[in-house]
């Protein structure tokens, strides 16, 4: 798997810096121009999504308790409960009009989970024992802080580097400002224009993953006829 520093000569060498960099530092500049392409990129598509591959224990509660998600990830997906069977995803507004007291309410089983707030969800109803659970969440692209070694991974193919860099390109000339910083533009477009394509081919990906519902899809996604 391709790492950030296999990337960050190319984006040195796009502003006209060469190796060993003087004006601009690659661990203090460059890396962290790569990382902020990865994450606008991440934000845009909702790319890369992970199945945890270890399951989450969730105990038993008398009344409603939201969960903090995993720490790495940017945006919770799907839960799947006992048997890897689904479990609808539900929002706090429809419960508090179909299921008045759902807070609560328990029982044996989860019927759904909802997200609660920007970094917390639950389930409901509240358990009376404890249940194991799988999650699936949008993870953010880079795993560990900075400062950043170059060896951190690059989570997309290699036909997005391109898009990476030309945003990496963009970040690191406002320290020019102009007029060489209006030379950005080109490279902002370019960047834009390939996250546009990740993003095609995530919902193409995700029409095969996860249904409107949360759950798993059984149809074929759509192919269109130009």
């Amino acid at each position: 798997m391709a790492t950030i520093a296999d990337l960050e000569g190319n984006v040195a060498s796009r502003v006209e810096e060469v190796e060993p960099t003087v004006f601009w530092d690659n661990q203090n500049e460059i890396r962290p121009a790569i990382v902020e392409a990865m994450m606008l990129a991440t934000l845009i598509t909702g790319e890369p999504q992970v199945r945890a591959t270890t399951a989450y224990t969730v105990s038993a509660s008398q009344i409603f308790t939201p969960l903090a998600m995993p720490s790495d990830a940017i945006a919770l997906l799907r839960v799947e409960g006992p048997n890897s069977l689904p479990i609808q995803k539900c929002w706090i507004w429809d419960l508090d009009r179909q299921l008045p007291g759902w807070e609560v309410a328990t029982g044996d089983t989860p019927q759904y989970w909802v997200p609660f707030g920007l970094s917390q969800w639950a389930l409901v109803p509240c358990l009376t024992a404890p249940v194991e659970v799988v999650l699936s969440y949008v993870q953010t692209p880079v795993l560990t802080p900075p400062p950043y070694t170059g060896n951190e991974p690059i989570p997309y193919n290699a036909e997005f580097f391109d898009g990476l860099e030309d945003y990496a390109e963009v970040v690191v000339r406002f320290k020019e400002g102009n007029p060489e910083f209006q030379q950005a533009f080109t490279p902002l477009n370019r960047a834009l224009a390939c996250f546009e394509a990740l993003s095609r081919l995530a919902y193409r990906k995700n029409s095969l993953r996860f249904t409107r519902a949360g759950g798993a899809s059984s149809a074929l996604n759509d192919v269109r006829s130009r």
